[in-house]
């Protein structure tokens, strides 16, 4: 079942975590009006966690079984290509710009190609940064296919439902209460990176997104409508929760809540927004959303220096801007030319 308006979904995020990391103090974002919205753009992260649990249920939840061996290497064969040109990009930015160069960053560098660093609290955001929730998801690749095979397949319905609404929910109790303790030192300190970056603490999260995928296999797939203004209310509440957050955190799993019944409603929805959503340039457009996420940090670092280098602008908004539009545009060459080549290769083996 392909699902292609919830794609450009993904480049709403992905661009959302691009705007919170470079362009906060760039014009329209700096407004106070929307700064609320911008300072809140991380949870973006926090979507693609959910909305992954949610895509791999659609695409596998009719199978017998999951063969693990052939799932995790097509999982592989898509992020890989992307996180071996981060790294490469990253290098090269370092080497070009940095006189001092450091070799230690080497070890860095293999940290985040191991895919382990977001186990490794003090490590997690080194090198490069976003690059710490594909440790996470790659924790949920591992999982997944064991969850399938021995949980999901196996169990009822209602027995899934009971088992991770009860762990979610003691899951977000626990959460709530050590973020609020003393355990958490603040940032930057060991506590809160394994509070916020551990690939446990994203758990609940994903399970949401399964819970929501197989709920929807099972009993609302088919029952199509018009579903334009539930997905507005949806938008609506969430910019409410982020104006008022009620003294709640809601980096680890806790807007499951909203976003897997938005999730529903866009699945289902054959209104206006579907019909923008499925346009051709917007499905390609959340189809290289990865690519913005994962190079945004070596692409705005090698652009700004190349414009500063050739003294084109050293104004803050202009270089924000002139990066994000390399980035989407390098994203879109390196989609369309290096991933998905290398991704097809890489299925073909074995």
């Amino acid at each position: 079942m392909k699902l292609e308006q919830l794609t450009f979904t993904r480049f709403i995020a992905a661009m959302a975590i691009v705007v919170f990391h470079f362009g906060s103090g760039s014009y329209p974002f700096h407004s106070p009006d929307i700064q609320f919205i911008v300072q809140n753009a991380f949870l973006g992260v926090g979507y693609f966690f959910i909305l992954s649990g949610f895509i791999m249920m659609i695409a596998y939840g009719s199978n017998e079984k999951i063969d693990a061996k052939i799932f995790l290497r097509n999982r592989l064969a898509r992020i890989y290509p992307l996180l071996f040109l981060s790294v490469v990009l990253l290098f090269l930015h370092t080497y070009i710009f940095d006189p001092a160069f450091r070799f230690g960053i080497i070890k860095d560098a293999v940290l985040n190609l191991s895919l382990l660093q977001a186990w490794i609290p003090s490590r997690a955001l080194l090198f490069n940064g976003p690059v710490w929730s594909l440790s996470v998801e790659f924790f949920f690749y591992l999982i997944f296919p064991f969850l399938y095979n021995r949980f999901f397949s196996r169990k009822s319905l209602s027995f899934a439902v009971t088992a991770i609404v009860l762990f979610w929910t003691v899951f977000q109790v626990v959460f709530y209460f050590l973020v609020n303790s003393p355990f958490n030192e603040g940032y930057p300190s060991p506590s809160h990176a394994f509070l916020f970056y551990s690939p446990i603490m994203h758990l609940s999260a994903f399970l949401a997104g399964n819970l929501g995928g197989l709920f929807f296999i099972k009993k609302l797939s088919g029952r199509t409508r018009n579903y334009d203004l539930a997905i507005i209310a949806c938008v609506a509440v969430l910019l409410l929760l982020l104006k008022h957050p009620f003294g709640m955190n809601y980096h680890n799993g806790l807007l499951a809540l909203l976003i897997v019944p938005f999730l529903f409603f866009m699945s289902l929805n054959n209104g206006l927004i579907t019909r923008l959503f499925n346009k051709r340039i917007f499905v390609f457009l959340g189809e290289i959303s990865f690519g913005i996420y994962i190079l945004q940090i070596p692409v705005f670092r090698l652009t700004v220096s190349v414009v500063r280098d050739f003294n084109l602008t050293h104004d803050p908004q202009m270089l924000f801007y002139i990066s994000s539009v390399v980035l989407v545009l390098f994203s879109a060459l390196s989609y369309s030319f290096f991933e998905t080549p290398l991704r097809n290769k890489i299925k073909r083996l074995g």
